[in-house]
């Protein structure tokens, strides 16, 4: 649930000051804060006393406030109330927080009928349903269930993406992610994980895990210059995954047993690394961390 910070507060009711009487606009605001304050006001009160107000952006606020807090208040939903949010972007505002809402209770349709109503964060509303829905399908044992699990995640791609049809790069979004989330839950990186599955997914599978490992030597390397030195000693002597790995995925993540497989692409990924951090290149500050 949405909350406004004390150091937040007062930047936001300074903008809300405009052409009102100073001290109208001073009540306004005592006003606006006393509704805030008072958690267990019925939502029908609550949401009268805020468009009560002359002032648009507190009205506006005020009204999303009232919408989030009905489930609390009165164990509504929160999609109850948006339509008495003034037009714009709170209330566009306030159907993405009642889809998230019925996304946390498990209600993916209602979540996603939601989304559609919440004008330009639809596609962030979007993107939130279908990372879940991703999640829950991923291996909790890491890259060796993916053949196991593939066949769900390909039920969830397929029930999700006539809802996402006006973005044609969705679908390999989708398996970049799902396969990137599988590597992330273990240790190294064993990219012959990607070798037994069908053509089309080993060629989405392959560049995931190159992205995540060289992720995982730009975060270390931007932190830590005795890291880095020996990265580029030990890249200039032997520049693959190969001459390194007990090194960058070992030493890095603090686990000595954690070690990335060679592998062509991987490789490139090394590559790429040692041009970035230990080059010419590196030299000019044209890298920047990812």
């Amino acid at each position: 649930m949405r909350t406004i910070s004390s150091a937040v507060l007062p930047i936001l009711l300074a903008a809300a000051c405009g052409p009102q009487d100073p001290a109208d606009a001073r009540a306004e605001r005592a006003a606006y804060v006393a509704i805030l304050e008072e958690r267990d006001l019925p939502t029908a009160e609550r949401m009268a006393r805020c468009l009560a107000f002359d002032d648009p952006f507190l009205r506006s606020d005020c009204a999303l406030v009232a919408a989030e807090l009905a489930p609390r208040v009165q164990g509504g939903r929160v999609e109850d109330w948006c339509s008495d949010v003034p037009r714009g972007t709170w209330r566009d505002e306030c159907w993405f927080m009642a889809s998230e809402r019925a996304r946390r209770d498990g209600d993916l349709d209602r979540a996603l009928e939601l989304c559609h109503r919440a004008g330009p964060f639809r596609t962030d509303c979007r993107q939130h349903l279908w990372q879940l829905a991703l999640h829950h399908t991923v291996p909790a044992e890491g890259p060796p269930g993916f053949p196991v699990r593939l066949a769900e995640a390909r039920k969830v791609l397929a029930g999700v993406s006539p809802l996402v049809g006006d973005d044609p790069d969705f679908e390999e979004r989708f398996w970049f992610r799902w396969f990137q989330e599988g590597f992330e839950r273990v240790p190294g990186l064993g990219i012959e994980a990607c070798d037994p599955l069908p053509a089309p997914f080993a060629a989405r599978c392959r560049p995931a895990a190159a992205d995540l490992y060289r992720t995982r030597l730009d975060r270390a390397l931007f932190h830590c210059a005795p890291c880095r030195e020996a990265f580029c000693a030990r890249a200039d002597a032997d520049p693959t995954v190969q001459g390194i790995r007990d090194f960058e995925l070992g030493l890095l993540e603090g686990n000595p047993v954690s070690h990335a497989t060679s592998s062509p692409i991987l490789d490139e990924a090394v590559a790429d690394t040692w041009r970035r951090h230990c080059s010419g290149e590196a030299a000019t500050g044209r890298v920047s961390p990812r």
